[in-house]
C-alpha cells in the first residue's frame, strides 16, 4: 500500500477542512503548510532533519514555522509511516548484503544470517489470539 502524498494528506485532514476543529489551521496558513509540505515530501533525507535544518537545507520558511508544520498530526503520520518504509527497506538491503557476504564464506556474516533468520522464523510462528464474548441468553421465569 502506498503512503499517500502529505499534500493530499494536509487538504484531507480536519485541519484544512473542518473551521470548528480546535487546531483549524487558517487560509493563509494552510497555503504556506502546503508548499512546505512539498518541500517536505520531496526529499527522503528531510525525515531525518528538524527545523533549523530544514531551514537552511530547503531555503524554506523559518524555524518556527517549520516547528509548527513538523507539530501537525498529519505530517507526524505521514513521517512515521515513511520512516518505517524506509527502516524495512534498509533491513532488506542489509539481509541482501548479509547473504553475499556470507555467500564468500565470511563467517560472521554466516552466524549473523543464521541468527536473524532464527529471529524472522519466530515472529512467522507468532500466534495471533482472539478473544470474544458471547452474551448469554437470559433465562426465562
Amino acid at each position: 500500500m502506498a503512503i499517500p502524498k502529505l499534500t493530499e494528506m494536509l487538504q484531507n485532514s480536519l485541519l484544512y477542512t473542518d473551521p470548528t476543529h480546535e487546531d483549524y489551521v487558517p487560509l493563509d496558513k494552510q497555503h504556506v503548510f502546503l508548499v512546505l509540505a512539498e518541500a517536505y515530501q520531496a526529499k527522503q533525507s528531510t525525515m531525518y532533519m528538524d527545523a533549523e535544518e530544514l531551514t537552511q537545507d530547503l531555503s524554506q520558511g523559518d524555524p518556527n514555522l517549520w516547528e509548527e508544520f513538523l507539530n501537525l498530526d498529519p505530517v507526524i503520520l505521514y513521517s512515521s509511516a515513511r520512516t518505517k518504509r524506509l527502516a524495512a527497506v534498509t533491513a532488506r538491503k542489509s539481509i541482501k548484503n548479509l547473504q553475499h557476504e556470507a555467500n564468500r564464506g565470511n563467517v560472521k556474516a554466516i552466524e549473523y544470517l543464521n541468527e536473524v533468520s532464527g529471529i524472522l522464523q519466530a515472529q512467522d510462528g507468532a500466534k495471533l489470539i482472539v478473544l470474544t464474548t458471547v452474551p448469554r441468553p437470559e433465562l426465562k421465569k
